[in-house]
């Protein structure tokens, strides 16, 4: 219900996003799922599925279609999703590569408002914060995906 209601307001083809349950602490949204996709790439092969009971949802909006990211999904090399993730995808998404606008937009759920997708202290210091609202999506990523 919570999804419909965003894809409603917001109408971007994509959506991702960090939750807690069925609790939604930050989103991202795009046209183009893949950019999506690249933002969190690199935190699930560097440092695996985020630890419970953090989530992270892609949603295709114009079907509410979700897909649950894991780090098994993704892999080194030119194409970070796997051939598996990127059939799902295409499966709900027959146009996933025709050319959209690549430009991805984060939004903190408790302020409602935009926020930046990474800001210095989340990309340089990896730096978690304690928790919303959130200085940037990089923020909340580091809170999802601590390091040891």
């Amino acid at each position: 219900m919570v999804w419909k209601i965003l894809r409603r307001t917001l109408g971007y083809r994509w959506s991702l996003y960090l939750t807690q349950g069925r609790t939604i602490y930050c989103m991202a949204h795009s046209h183009d799922g893949i950019a999506l996709l690249n933002v969190v790439a690199p935190h699930f092969l560097r440092l695996g599925d985020p630890a419970p009971p953090w989530e992270l949802l892609l949603n295709f909006n114009s079907t509410d279609s979700i897909v649950k990211l894991r780090a098994d999904r993704f892999q080194q090399g030119p194409t970070l999703p796997t051939d598996q993730l990127l059939k799902e995808l295409m499966a709900m998404d027959p146009k996933l590569f025709e050319k959209h606008d690549k430009e991805v937009v984060a939004v903190d759920v408790i302020t409602k408002k935009q926020i930046p997708m990474y800001d210095l202290a989340s990309v340089v210091l990896a730096v978690p914060q304690s928790g919303p609202p959130y200085a940037s999506f990089g923020a909340a990523l580091n809170q999802a995906f601590p390091r040891s």
